[in-house]
């Protein structure tokens, strides 16, 4: 299936490769089928591409890869029609932002992340009613850091 994208411009995606969300995401319920894009060279980044629009993308990162510790309470209820529950891999949506002095600041969602089951092709996003689990976090360090090391 073709897919078009405004960052990557139409890819050619297996239909089995599509990762269905059935709420959407928090604000955009509309939006239920996405692909993963992994980037040679930007690992461990992906884009999460919305296959109906084409303008819609995020990007994302496992969680272990910001705090090898994240372990957010989510309720077993909620994500029950994800599967085994060893199955799913949490993922978290991450932007930068230009500072006023011109450099770059890195940023994660640690309150809303993703959780996929990439086995089922199926994600849903959870909503973490904790303080510890902060809207915006800056990982900046931790992005620099990956950076120097490959």
């Amino acid at each position: 299936m073709i897919v078009n994208t405004k960052i990557f411009g139409p890819i050619d995606v297996p239909e089995e490769s599509i990762i269905l969300f059935p709420q959407g995401l928090v604000g955009l319920p509309w939006l239920q089928r996405f692909v993963l894009i992994q980037e040679e060279g930007l690992e461990p980044f992906f884009t999460l591409q919305s296959v109906d629009e084409a303008d819609f993308a995020l990007w994302i990162v496992p969680s272990l890869f910001i705090d090898p510790e994240y372990a957010p309470p989510v309720d077993e209820i909620e994500i029950a029609d994800l599967g085994d529950k060893n199955d799913i891999l949490p993922m978290i949506i991450v932007w930068t932002e230009e500072t006023d002095d011109g450099n770059h600041k890195t940023y994660a969602n640690l309150k809303a992340p993703l959780l996929i089951n990439p086995k089922i092709k199926k994600g849903r996003q959870v909503v973490i009613d904790k303080e510890e689990y902060p809207l915006k976090k800056d990982i900046t360090a931790v992005v620099d850091g990956a950076s120097t090391n490959t």
